[in-house]
């Protein structure tokens, strides 16, 4: 006899650790239209965003609609300020949204060598 086990059947804490291993834009891009249980489990978890320049400009405005939901669950933000051919990305992002639990940012900027990292307490 074979039983089969569903995603949507495993423990809220089995879910979580699983998140944890994730982007949060795969965690956006995959999971929140599942069903209600998982958009729950969803809400409680902390997003570590990652956005480098090899993102096409639909995948910024894809993140940019679904943080409207879920800003205030991004701990860690790395984000390029050219990504395509959208400039001021970094801009663009926080005068839309309020990162209201952000623990670590890294800005890297195209015409600069440097990356700016700004750690938040």
């Amino acid at each position: 006899m074979t039983i089969i086990t569903q995603l949507e059947e495993l423990s809220n804490e089995i879910f979580l650790d699983i998140l944890e291993y994730l982007d949060g834009y795969d965690i956006l891009f995959a999971f929140p239209s599942l069903n209600s249980g998982i958009s729950l489990i969803i809400y409680s978890t902390h997003l570590h965003i990652n956005i480098d320049f090899t993102h096409c400009c639909h995948q910024i405005e894809f993140l940019s609609h679904y943080l409207k939901f879920y800003s205030d669950q991004v701990v860690s933000l790395q984000v390029h300020d050219v990504i395509c051919d959208q400039e001021n990305v970094i801009a663009y992002l926080f005068n839309r949204h309020d990162f209201s639990k952000l623990q670590s940012c890294v800005f890297y900027s195209v015409k600069s060598s440097n990356s700016k990292v700004v750690k938040i307490n």
